[in-house]
């Protein structure tokens, strides 16, 4: 198994088999689009079948997915995040006449299935919105070749995330330290005394490597850095050994349930750290839920507001409503908000291409938006620029079994100090 891993990202935290499609009444469009016959007297005027997936009244999009396989259910919430924003917008009248119709494509959670569903994704949609799969190197080639555009939730591949076609533009060239730099003030002596875990891949291995390589520029030292099989289960070896080392400050990239075990196996041999990194993909309910006592103290570092500011943000008050009304009871996650942002930027962007929507009018428009934030769920980013110029996040903290905000009181915490560049880059 290639990879097992978010990210970030990730790092939080999204069915149908591969190449299956849903008909309309799987889109969560409701009922009541175009009752009246406004989206067909719209259609005769917006250019009909202007490129691959659109007609009059449809823009067909896909979500590129991990949903079985190895790790069932792994990035569910990327569909069902895509497929609320759909029918918020569909609620709204669609894009200059159009419904926007969304079809899921499973990677089945390996490299093949991740190809397999790009190249059908390619011929029968006009993007691919919100995708997320910890395998998208099998899906390389058929990307690039397809050169669609590819409004992703994350790329996992730096050769993906760095095609022309992918956004929001990002480079493998740059690290975000901010929450490495407030480990690093809080718990001076945790971090040169730091374990991390990675799930055993060749892709994995080099993001381990080239974090812990940033981190290091901050005063890190790992002094246990431990590759895990993706179904491993048996984390006492681990916990005696960190224990036997010293071991204060850990970080685990991979899906929650890997970073549980690890957990409740310290928890179980009375092993106790300063720093519990469990990655954005424990931002959830699921974790919480999973982990039980041995997520006491565990911190999460995220890269939008978190959904206990609710009260206060009507963003995300509007995700959470409209992934209720489309699949009651889901689980709201990072993954799920970052997918549901991506279809925004995607309807925003096509809007405002106009009704002679093309691919290469979406992508243009795209690489000139600049300070995008997601009605303010995420920090402000330029979408066409892969080069950062600040590094932001939100601490979040288990404490009695609920997540807490610990830094910074309110937004995010920013600073283009925080953006870290690796000697190997190209100037």
């Amino acid at each position: 198994m290639r990879r097992l891993l978010c990210l970030l990202a990730v790092i939080s935290l999204v069915g149908a088999a591969c190449g299956n499609r849903g008909g309309d009444d799987e889109t969560g469009t409701p009922d009541t689009a175009g009752e009246d016959g406004g989206d067909d007297e719209q259609a005769v005027d917006n250019g009909g079948s202007t490129d691959v997936g659109i007609t009059g009244d449809e823009i067909r999009i896909g979500v590129i997915a991990d949903l079985t396989g190895v790790v069932p259910g792994l990035f569910k919430a990327a569909p069902e995040a895509v497929r609320a924003y759909a029918e918020k917008i569909n609620s709204e009248g669609g894009i200059h006449g159009r419904k926007l119709v969304v079809e899921e494509y499973d990677t089945g959670t390996n490299d093949n299935g991740n190809r397999l569903a790009y190249e059908k994704a390619c011929a029968e949609v006009f993007a691919a919105v919100g995708s997320e799969s910890a395998f998208d190197t099998g899906g390389f080639e058929a990307l690039r070749d397809c050169g669609f555009p590819a409004v992703n939730a994350f790329a996992t591949d730096a050769d993906v995330q760095d095609l022309e076609h992918v956004f929001p533009r990002l480079s493998d060239d740059y690290a975000a330290l901010g929450a490495a730099r407030w480990y690093a003030e809080e718990f001076p002596d945790a971090v040169k005394n730091a374990g991390y875990f990675y799930v055993a891949a060749p892709v994995s291995e080099r993001s381990a490597k080239r974090t812990i390589e940033a981190r290091r520029s901050l005063g890190w030292e790992y002094i246990y850095e431990q590759p895990v099989g993706a179904l491993e289960s048996n984390y006492t070896p681990h916990a005696l050994e960190m224990k036997r080392r010293g071991v204060q400050a850990f970080s685990f990239v991979a899906d929650y349930n890997s970073v549980v075990r690890l957990q409740k196996a310290l928890l179980e041999q009375n092993v106790t750290v300063d720093i519990a990194d469990a990655s954005t993909q424990a931002y959830s309910a699921d974790y919480l839920e999973a982990a039980g006592p041995a997520a006491e103290g565990a911190y999460i570092a995220i890269g939008h507001l978190p959904f206990e500011d609710a009260e206060q943000e009507p963003a995300i008050n509007e995700y959470l409503e409209w992934l209720e009304k489309t699949t009651p009871g889901a689980e709201p996650t990072g993954n799920g908000l970052t997918a549901w942002s991506r279809a925004m930027l995607f309807a925003e962007a096509a809007e405002a291409v106009g009704p002679d929507l093309t691919r290469e009018k979406l992508m243009e428009e795209l690489r000139g938006i600049k300070g995008w934030d997601a009605d303010g769920l995420f920090p402000p980013r330029d979408v066409g620029d892969p080069v950062p110029t600040t590094s932001c996040f939100v601490m979040m903290q288990v404490q009695d079994g609920k997540f807490v905000r610990v830094f910074p009181d309110e937004g995010f915490h920013c600073s283009p100090d925080d953006v870290y560049k690796y000697p190997d880059a190209e100037s």
